[in-house]
């Protein structure tokens, strides 16, 4: 997986599936759409940071490794 693949697919994700569960959930319990928007889109800002700071990090140091596992294992 390349950076920008890892970038789309965190930005896909967050777009359209978790700011919206996130402002539902916020507004659930907030009972103000405007303060769940926000708390629901800055959440989701520092988690996308995250979440792509974590996938390269993933597949910079784990690419193949899990193939070579699975070929000892045999």
């Amino acid at each position: 997986m390349t950076k920008l693949e890892a970038l789309a697919k965190a930005l896909i994700w967050r777009i359209f599936i978790a700011i919206p569960i996130a402002i539902g959930v916020s507004y659930y319990y907030l009972d103000s759409i405007s303060e769940a928007t926000e708390l629901a889109i800055v959440a989701n800002v520092i988690s996308t940071v995250l979440y792509y700071l974590f996938d390269v990090m993933w597949f910079s140091k784990f690419t193949g490794y899990f193939e070579y596992v699975e070929k000892d294992n045999k």
